[in-house]
Protein backbone atom coordinates (compact mmCIF):
# COMPACT_ATOMS: atom_id res chain seq x y z
CA UNK A 1 0.00 0.00 0.00
CA UNK A 2 1.25 3.45 -0.85
CA UNK A 3 0.80 6.67 1.04
CA UNK A 4 1.49 10.14 -0.27
CA UNK A 5 4.04 12.61 1.06
CA UNK A 6 5.46 15.77 -0.54
CA UNK A 7 3.66 14.92 -3.83
CA UNK A 8 5.42 11.53 -4.01
CA UNK A 9 4.23 8.00 -3.33
CA UNK A 10 5.72 6.20 -0.32
CA UNK A 11 5.49 2.43 0.20
CA UNK A 12 3.95 1.69 3.59
CA UNK A 13 3.22 -2.04 3.12
CA UNK A 14 5.09 -4.03 0.47
CA UNK A 15 2.63 -6.93 0.75
CA UNK A 16 -0.10 -4.84 -0.90
CA UNK A 17 1.81 -3.40 -3.88
CA UNK A 18 1.23 -4.21 -7.54
CA UNK A 19 4.95 -3.94 -8.40
CA UNK A 20 8.12 -4.94 -6.58
CA UNK A 21 8.72 -2.62 -3.65
CA UNK A 22 9.86 -2.59 -0.05
CA UNK A 23 8.75 -0.48 2.88
CA UNK A 24 10.24 3.00 2.52
CA UNK A 25 10.51 2.95 -1.29
CA UNK A 26 9.40 6.29 -2.66
CA UNK A 27 9.04 7.87 -6.04
CA UNK A 28 6.99 9.71 -8.61
CA UNK A 29 4.66 8.43 -11.32
CA UNK A 30 4.52 11.30 -13.79
CA UNK A 31 1.34 11.84 -15.73
CA UNK A 32 3.09 11.99 -19.12
CA UNK A 33 5.20 8.84 -18.82
CA UNK A 34 8.02 9.82 -16.44
CA UNK A 35 8.82 7.49 -13.56
CA UNK A 36 11.19 7.80 -10.60
CA UNK A 37 11.78 5.28 -7.83
CA UNK A 38 14.26 5.27 -4.96
CA UNK A 39 14.69 2.06 -2.98
CA UNK A 40 16.88 2.96 0.05
CA UNK A 41 16.75 -0.57 1.52
CA UNK A 42 18.50 -2.00 -1.56
CA UNK A 43 20.51 1.08 -2.64
CA UNK A 44 18.67 1.39 -5.98
CA UNK A 45 17.44 4.41 -7.89
CA UNK A 46 15.48 4.11 -11.14
CA UNK A 47 14.62 6.93 -13.57
CA UNK A 48 12.53 6.48 -16.70
CA UNK A 49 11.58 9.10 -19.24
CA UNK A 50 9.42 8.31 -22.25
CA UNK A 51 9.10 10.58 -25.26
CA UNK A 52 5.70 10.16 -26.83
CA UNK A 53 3.21 11.81 -29.11
CA UNK A 54 -0.34 12.64 -28.05
CA UNK A 55 0.25 14.42 -24.74
CA UNK A 56 -1.74 12.88 -21.88
CA UNK A 57 -1.85 9.35 -23.26
CA UNK A 58 0.55 7.70 -20.81
CA UNK A 59 -1.55 4.53 -20.87
CA UNK A 60 -0.01 1.58 -19.04
CA UNK A 61 3.03 3.55 -17.83
CA UNK A 62 0.89 5.37 -15.27
CA UNK A 63 0.41 3.36 -12.08
CA UNK A 64 -3.22 3.13 -11.02
CA UNK A 65 -4.18 3.93 -7.43
CA UNK A 66 -5.62 0.75 -5.90
CA UNK A 67 -7.28 2.41 -2.90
Amino acid sequence: MYGKGDLMRVCEDENNTALFSSKGEYGWDGWLGTFFSNEPKHGLTFLLGVQQTGIGKAGTLTRKNTR
